[in-house]
């Protein structure tokens, strides 16, 4: 299997998609201007957070994501009929960022799924070994503290 053809794939496959959506964003302006998507980071980073995407990695789908894209494609349009100004729209999708990241982040402590930040709270082989003498001090040895575990001598 050939790695570094499989490494470039994805980036060629994404060029390919920028110059094909480049042809169709000139062919319905009729013009090129080189500054022309500059401002639009922000909509693909906030549809791919309202899809569900994670900022920590991991996470997220292209079902999702394409929610996203229709959700903020809906919003812009929704704040461009009602004539809000531009500066107010990028305030709007930096609303919908925050919480849609500060969601994600309740969400994923309250389920007890773990990430860097939160490490202190995540139970380790380290923090069972520690709870795992303790029982032994209390108990005796050959008890285990690991949840879901068989006691391993005596009492069976």
């Amino acid at each position: 299997m050939n790695v570094a053809f499989f490494k470039a794939l994805p980036y060629a496959h994404c060029g390919l998609l920028c110059g094909l959506a480049v042809i169709v964003r000139t062919s319905r302006l009729m013009a090129v201007e080189p500054d022309l998507g500059t401002g639009m980071e922000l909509d693909a980073i906030a549809a791919c957070v309202v899809g569900g995407a994670s900022l920590m990695g991991g996470r997220g789908t292209m079902y999702g994501a394409f929610i996203g894209v229709l959700l903020i494609a809906v919003l812009r349009n929704g704040l461009n009929l009602l004539g809000v100004s531009p500066y107010w729209q990028g305030a709007a999708l930096g609303t919908i960022i925050i919480l849609s990241v500060l969601t994600e982040r309740l969400t994923r402590e309250r389920s007890g799924i773990c990430d860097p930040p939160c490490e202190r709270r995540c139970p380790t082989s380290d923090s069972f070994d520690s709870v795992k003498g303790d029982v032994e001090r209390i108990r005796g040895p050959g008890t285990s503290a690991r949840p879901g575990s068989a006691p391993q001598g005596g009492d069976t």
